[in-house]
């Protein structure tokens, strides 16, 4: 009985993850799991932002 809602939860995951790694949704990672990666991804380009608009100033 364990093994059968297992499997399928397992599979779901793992496509899960790759669709959302696919995409870069940090809503849908934290969700899975991984607070680390949220904070990761939006850093990114709020960092790319922060000295766009320094240099437009």
């Amino acid at each position: 009985m364990s093994r059968s809602p297992s499997q399928p939860i397992s599979q779901w995951y793992s496509r899960d993850t790759l669709r959302l790694q696919l995409r870069g949704q940090p809503r849908f990672q934290s969700l899975m799991g991984t607070p680390h990666r949220v904070p990761f991804s939006s850093a990114v380009p709020i960092g790319l932002a922060e000295p766009s608009d320094n240099t437009l100033y």
